[in-house]
């Protein structure tokens, strides 16, 4: 009988020690990611057509905060936190664990993060996080060709594991969405070490995010701007075809759309 209980620990400690301490590991370490910026699209002289521009988000923690009504009432007093907004967000913090931080606005000015850090102390639960969004300086006059990146929607493929991410962004029409898989980028990736209710304890490793490759176009932005205002007398479609190239150097639709207030809107 001592014989088999010796053999059964050796098989436990030393035969099978790989495999239970790979699920041990599995209980107590999260693997967490992070999205890469954006690759940016350049025209044929390498102008920027769209790109990243710095902004900041608005966080809370419910854990944290003794209660949320009241932070975000509190918080209401210092920016703008619309009825929708609140609801919003009382019905993720009620579908999500405690511990994990909800978004309560994004595109914060300088001057918003500036009252809410002053504030702070009186603010339990809510911080600033810096991230991006995609800024395109030309507007409507290439919005047909660039298209425009919103959130991802219940109807989009999730073969990525980004996809899930809160607020990460795909295109979705145009060169943003043709070339999605080139300017995405490869996501970073953390190590957290979680106790038994995944509340995270310390960072153990951290893989850093391959950001998306820049696309140049065969678009001349010179060019472009020149049909703007004839096409918008009348409503046409202009182009000029470099016949040795075989690519479209200038094309210009009337009416045209503006694309940051899809990508700010749309979900």
């Amino acid at each position: 009988m001592i014989a088999g209980v010796g053999a059964r620990l050796y098989q436990l400690q030393v035969v099978d020690s790989d495999r239970y301490r790979m699920l041990a590991d599995e209980n107590r370490i999260d693997l967490r990611l992070f999205a890469p910026p954006r690759g940016r699209i350049l025209d044929r002289f390498g102008r920027p057509l769209a790109s990243n521009r710095q902004d900041y988000r608005l966080l809370l923690v419910a854990e944290q905060a003794n209660d949320v009504s009241t932070t975000l009432t509190a918080l209401g007093t210092l920016v703008p936190v619309t009825e929708e907004e609140h609801d919003r967000v009382l019905r993720e913090i009620a579908r999500s664990r405690k511990f994990v931080p909800i978004t309560i606005r994004d595109n914060l000015n300088w001057d918003d993060v500036a009252r809410i850090e002053v504030n702070n102390l009186d603010l339990p639960g809510v911080s600033v996080d810096e991230g991006s969004t995609r800024l395109y300086p030309y507007g409507e006059m290439l919005a047909h060709v660039l298209g425009y990146v919103a959130a991802v929607s219940e109807t989009d493929a999730v073969d990525d594991p980004l996809l899930r991410l809160p607020d990460f962004r795909i295109g979705k029409a145009g060169v943003e969405k043709v070339q999605e898989r080139v300017l995405r980028g490869v996501g970073g990736s953390a190590q957290v070490e979680v106790n038994a209710v995944g509340r995270p304890i310390r960072e153990l490793s951290r893989k850093a995010s391959n950001p998306g490759d820049d696309l140049r176009l065969a678009i001349d932005l010179d060019l472009q701007k020149s049909p703007m205002i004839v096409s918008a007398m009348k409503a046409a479609r202009l182009f000029a075809l470099t016949c040795s190239l075989a690519t479209f150097s200038r094309w210009s639709p009337a009416p045209a759309t503006t694309p940051t207030p899809f990508r700010a809107e749309l979900h």
